[in-house]
């Protein structure tokens, strides 16, 4: 890398340190207490790092199955952090009666999004047994434009930088249906929900900065580099900023708890592939919004 690079990436990382903060500055207006939806990642610990800097009353929020590993780096991170950290740790038995709870708010059409709504299901409650307000989460934004998805890989392997802007750009299409959804079942539990990446100011800003910046080839499992640099130059744990992406529904293991329920309601894969479904969880999650 040259000199003129090296300039250039400093820019691009001190343009992008001051868009984080005044984007969570924004859109937090007038809010001194604030819940975030924790896992104990990059994403959320930087968000907690950056609210806790603008000098907000911040309480971390994390919900997982037992052995959820969300669980175990939020615990750590949050003492890196001093601060707050409420865990609900979540029970099988009553799962079925959730999900049943959540498609009664919700119109859901695809499993994936019953994993990850169940998530914020289950943030809000804690939110509301607790008397905060207003939640702020990650699941909107950064993965999108600082190549978060595994997906990603596959996209710039077969159709290259070009072909990775464009589907970047047409994913934040994609995800203002599921803010929509999150939005929603929030305002069902009295919980105002603030997406702060979701910004489109902040949305344009990133779309600008180098691809090369946020991954760096096909085989790229750490991805969001520049993020990266971020929250380490700010002071987010090592533990956080470092830390790989895992999807909501699998570090919370909630993927599994509902895999583990429907084979006990008898479903197998031999018998959701004679139903014509692709796996167990399909078969389950059609069984229920058609009963």
């Amino acid at each position: 890398m040259t000199s003129c690079d090296l300039m250039n990436e400093e820019k691009i990382l001190q343009e992008l340190k001051n868009m984080l903060y005044s984007t969570v500055e924004k859109n937090t207006k007038n809010i001194k207490r604030v819940g975030i939806a924790f896992s104990g990642g990059l994403d959320s610990t930087l968000l907690a790092k950056i609210c806790k800097d603008l000098g907000k009353e911040v309480t971390l929020l994390t919900i997982g199955f037992p052995k959820a590993s969300d669980i175990e780096y939020a615990k750590k991170v949050s003492k890196e952090l001093n601060l707050p950290l409420l865990i609900k740790t979540l029970n099988i038995e009553n799962l079925e009666d959730d999900l049943k709870e959540l498609l009664s708010i919700l119109d859901i059409s695809t499993p994936l999004e019953l994993e990850l709504c169940l998530a914020y299901l289950y943030i809000f409650r804690l939110a509301s047994e607790n008397n905060i307000e207003t939640v702020l989460t990650v699941s909107l934004g950064i993965d999108t434009t600082f190549c978060g998805f595994d997906a990603y890989k596959k996209i710039l392997k077969e159709r290259g930088e070009e072909g990775l802007q464009k589907a970047m750009e047409e994913k934040i299409d994609t995800i203002a249906e599921d803010h929509e959804r999150y939005v929603k079942l929030g305002k069902h539990f009295g919980i105002e929900l603030i997406c702060p990446f979701y910004d489109k100011e902040f949305l344009d800003f990133s779309l600008k900065i180098p691809i090369s910046m946020k991954i760096k080839g096909p085989n790229d499992n750490i991805r969001k580099h520049i993020i990266r640099k971020v929250a380490l130059d700010i002071g987010v744990p090592r533990i956080a900023a470092l830390r790989p992406k895992k999807s909501l529904q699998y570090s919370a293991r909630i993927h599994q708890a509902i895999e583990k329920l429907a084979r006990e309601k008898g479903l197998t894969k031999l018998k959701a592939k004679e139903m014509g479904y692709k796996g167990i969880i399909e078969a389950y999650f059609n069984l229920m919004t058609k009963s």
